[in-house]
């Protein structure tokens, strides 16, 4: 065997009669088990490629992925140990969820890629703004110890949705990403810069959306009003906390802002019952409004559109 090549000893079987090659790593598998998950693996191993001047290795047929062997080995690992990736909301992290979406839709396993994606769903994918704006909790791990926090990793989501038909997942990714300062956004790279710049414009976008409903607080009130002064007290600060949650380039959150909390703050204030249930009024409409706009602030299809194309994926129409 190439001396070149690693050999991951937990998915090298000696009973394996499959050898996989992905870059510099090298696996051992199970050629039924592979071909029964998937037709495309099962294809393959009919025909194995040539890989260098090897045609096979300790008389197994040797397979060439053009994949990362990071992708290939957190896949072969979903598909061999059933323990590593279950189903949400058990932990994992984000790039092997990301590189099992891939290479599952990529070979056509289907419970797998199901799988990954409802993993990704729970932080990404919202039927309704009310939903998206309930506390979410969110079992995916994002960074490992010493990590900085950056953008890529949303980045990384909107590739792998768009190479697997998982659009769903984009409108959400693309705000989260929105929300990083943009020297964070724009030094990141090349193959980035298009979706970076989009987030720039759709960041400034979104920063006027926050001046919008901003001036909710200083037009809104109720006719049914019997402390006015008090009211409008209460309005100036409530006006002044929002403002200070949005000064910073960054502080995108128009579909975030304002929740429970902030409405007791209003009341604590001494604003009364009857000009809160305006406020709130105007301003769950104006969110709405928001979160609608959102897939098209981003070049995406509607909400509606998103909804059907992941009922079809989900459904296992198309995938391969």
């Amino acid at each position: 065997m190439d001396e070149a090549y690693t050999r991951v000893e937990d998915l090298w079987f000696p009973d394996g009669t499959l050898i996989i090659k992905a870059e510099r790593k090298i696996f051992r598998v199970t050629k039924s088990i592979l071909a029964s998950r998937s037709s495309v693996f099962r294809d393959m191993a009919a025909f194995p490629q040539r890989a260098g001047d090897d045609e096979s290795i300790d008389g197994c047929p040797v397979v060439l992925l053009h994949d990362s062997a990071a992708d290939v080995e957190v896949f072969l690992r979903a598909i061999f140990d059933s323990s590593y990736f279950m189903p949400p909301p058990e932990p994992v992290y984000i790039y092997s969820a990301l590189g099992i979406l891939r290479l599952s839709h990529k070979y056509d396993v289907q419970y797998l890629f199901r799988r990954a994606l409802r993993h990704l769903e729970v932080p990404l994918y919202f039927s309704s703004v009310g939903a998206f704006r309930e506390p979410v909790s969110d079992h995916i791990t994002y960074t490992v110890e010493g990590e900085v926090d950056t953008p890529r990793r949303f980045f990384a989501i909107i590739k792998a949705a768009r190479e697997t038909c998982a659009e769903g997942l984009l409108p959400v990714a693309y705000y989260r990403a929105s929300q990083y300062p943009h020297d964070a956004l724009l030094t990141g790279p090349s193959e980035q810069a298009e979706d970076a710049i989009k987030c720039v414009k759709a960041g400034l976008i979104l920063a006027r959306e926050n001046a919008t409903l901003a001036k909710n607080f200083t037009s809104v009130g109720s006719i049914l009003c019997g402390t006015p002064t008090e009211c409008s007290s209460a309005r100036l600060l409530a006006l002044d906390m929002y403002l200070s949650s949005v000064e910073g380039e960054n502080d995108v959150f128009p579909v975030e802002s304002w929740g429970h909390a902030e409405w007791g703050y209003l009341k604590e204030h001494g604003m009364c019952p009857a000009c809160i249930r305006a406020y709130r009024t105007v301003h769950a409409t104006a969110v709405e409004k928001v979160w609608e706009r959102l897939p098209r602030i981003f070049d995406l299809p509607s909400w509606s559109e998103l909804a059907e194309m992941k009922r079809v994926v989900m459904g296992g129409i198309g995938l391969g």
